[in-house]
């Protein structure tokens, strides 16, 4: 690598991001293409993220990830938007070309991949029930309606929320029976008793101090022939409380290790054009997963 090689400078916009393992995985791939590039970790408060918008034209970076709470915030970032992030409602992916921001949502299809490729899990004519009304929970209810699952159910604290949500997407999926639930006991249990699949998509259990979405007592004992699949968005800690619930109980667990994963590699290649380093990027995450435990 020559000295003079200008550098390519990527970051990550989210708050707070003491969990990150996004630098550990694309600064490997970068380093395996010899490609000369930084990746920062930017920590910006709802406040400060207004500053950095404004200027956003005038900076030099090249790309950004864009986790928790901001995905639905830089919608407005991106002066053009895949049919895609415009139907989510949420990006988590901007590229510079020409002057112009692109937003993009990999979480759609880093979800997809994940379930697919670390636990044979297809949402296909299968019941889902999801946890959430952010961001994230936009595109985990758009990637079950995209892959045909029969019917999705929005479970939030604030009722209004999941029914927008719901709205929203109607129009995409007639053929998609959506349900909207607030967070209540019997509602949940009932919910969760004919789920095949529950996603917890909200940011609750990021920190130590959290406490668990869902009591134990919701969950029923998995029965021989229909374990269900709790999937859990976050990745650090890798087993949440929301995952040892269900792990008790006897059924599937899996976290957002392999989704982060996905999604970070279909940013990669649409920020480079070429093919991301899939086996470097995983191996750093696992070894970003060790060093913190």
């Amino acid at each position: 690598m020559k000295n003079n090689t200008p550098y390519l400078l990527f970051g990550i916009l989210g708050h707070p991001l003491s969990h990150t393992l996004s630098p550990c995985m694309h600064k490997a791939a970068f380093r395996s293409k010899n490609t000369p590039a930084f990746y920062l970790a930017l920590d910006f408060t709802p406040e400060s993220l207004v500053e950095f918008q404004k200027n956003l034209k005038a900076s030099p970076f090249r790309g950004f990830n864009i986790t928790v709470p901001y995905k639905e915030r830089m919608l407005s970032a991106a002066d053009v938007l895949s049919k895609q992030a415009k139907q989510v409602g949420a990006i988590n992916t901007l590229m510079r070309r020409g002057g112009r921001w692109y937003g993009e949502n990999t979480d759609v299809d880093g979800l997809l991949m994940s379930l697919q490729n670390d636990a044979g899990f297809s949402p296909r004519n299968k019941k889902v029930l999801i946890l959430g009304s952010g961001g994230a929970a936009r595109g985990a209810v758009f990637a079950m309606a995209k892959s045909g699952a029969q019917e999705i159910c929005l479970c939030n604290r604030t009722l209004s929320k999941a029914v927008k949500i719901i709205r929203d997407f109607k129009k995409y999926f007639p053929q998609t029976s959506f349900i909207a639930i607030p967070l209540e006991a019997k509602k949940i249990q009932e919910q969760i008793h004919h789920a095949d699949l529950i996603i917890h998509a909200t940011s609750l259990g990021l920190k130590a101090t959290d406490p668990a979405l869902l009591k134990s007592s919701w969950i029923p004992p998995a029965k021989t022939n229909s374990r269900k699949l709790f999937f859990d968005l976050i990745y650090k800690p890798p087993t949440t409380l929301f995952l040892k619930a269900a792990k008790k109980k006897g059924h599937k667990t899996l976290n957002g290790l392999g989704m982060l994963l996905y999604q970070g590699v279909l940013a990669w290649e649409m920020w480079m054009g070429q093919k991301a380093p899939i086996h470097v990027m995983k191996k750093a995450l696992w070894e970003g997963v060790k060093s913190r435990s």
